[in-house]
């Protein structure tokens, strides 16, 4: 199973997460944002992988990121399953294009380039933007 370690945001602008997948061995490298924020109705706090689309959810950050990791572990086992071309077709519907000048890297964009979280109805001062390597 991928080890994966969260903390403060590395060098990079938010959307220039990348993941590379080797296909022979199944290992996943990632570098990925990661928003945590608590939700105004529910009050649950959670951490969430735009460029995935993944996210966890729980009473406090510590529950949330545990819930995070488990989904992108399993969102991984799944993913190294997978056929090459197969890849690259889920990556895809993702948004995720692969990098012509390394045939196994993929990057997305962040489609909010001014980094700003729509969509959520979020605590106030709650949102946190970290960063997911692996």
């Amino acid at each position: 199973m991928p080890v994966f370690q969260i903390g403060k945001p590395q060098s990079g602008p938010p959307g220039s997460d990348t993941l590379r997948i080797n296909t022979t061995t199944g290992i996943v490298h990632a570098h990925l944002y990661v928003i945590r924020f608590q939700d105004a109705d529910t009050l649950q706090y959670v951490a969430y992988i735009p460029t995935l689309d993944i996210s966890g959810y729980g009473e406090n950050l510590k529950d949330a990121t545990t819930m995070l990791q488990f989904s992108l572990e399993q969102f991984f086992v799944t993913l190294t399953a997978l056929k090459p071309a197969q890849q690259k077709i889920e990556l895809s519907k993702l948004g995720w294009k692969q990098n012509n000048f390394r045939s196994k890297e993929y990057s997305r964009m962040q489609v909010d380039v001014n980094g700003e979280l729509k969509n959520f109805n979020v605590v106030t001062d709650s949102v946190e933007r970290l960063t997911l390597v692996s």
